[in-house]
């Protein structure tokens, strides 16, 4: 028998709040679900979003002695550079800016507003995009690309962007 992770939960001590964190910095709706235990808000990608590929993916990496353990979000829109500044208008704070890691991608680690730390992580593109960008619509190579039948266009999402939200006047 398969296990798969569809889901996870993030302990609050005012939930109310950190779904407005959450909707605020990484674009997340939150449902209050009536039941006899305590107040509990279900995470749902913002309206129109095409959820990501269930199963969840997800890795296991080793952490130092002094390490408190911490959930890292993988991007898969945007840069850390925008998710950061959602964040910090959200009411978060940086705790680690962004550095890269190996040629990997770049990490970068975040508290909400409740102090829990968080990472962001951002995968390195292999893409050339400066070539990409001088290229004429003759110039690239599209013969690996199979015909897009109906199909694709049945399943195709219009993604928009997200508003971008004012920043925050701190004192």
């Amino acid at each position: 028998m398969r296990v798969t992770v569809g889901h996870f939960e993030i302990l609050a001590r005012d939930p109310d709040r950190l779904a407005r964190f959450f909707r605020e910095a990484l674009g997340w709706y939150a449902e209050s679900v009536a039941w006899d235990g305590p107040a509990y808000k279900k995470l749902r990608p913002a309206p129109g979003a095409t959820p990501p590929a269930l199963p969840i993916g997800g890795g296991i990496l080793a952490d130092a002695a002094d390490q408190a353990p911490l959930l890292v979000f993988h991007l898969e829109e945007g840069t850390l550079e925008e998710a950061l500044a959602r964040i910090e208008v959200a009411g978060g704070a940086i705790e680690t800016p962004p550095e890269a890691i190996g040629g990997m991608g770049r990490f970068a680690r975040f508290r909400d507003p409740d102090g829990r730390a968080f990472g962001l992580w951002e995968g390195a593109s292999r893409t050339n995009w400066a070539k990409v960008a001088a290229m004429t619509d003759a110039e690239i190579d599209t013969s690996d690309i199979p015909p897009l039948g109906e199909e694709f266009f049945e399943r195709a999402r219009l993604r928009r962007p997200s508003p971008q939200l004012p920043r925050r006047k701190t004192s």
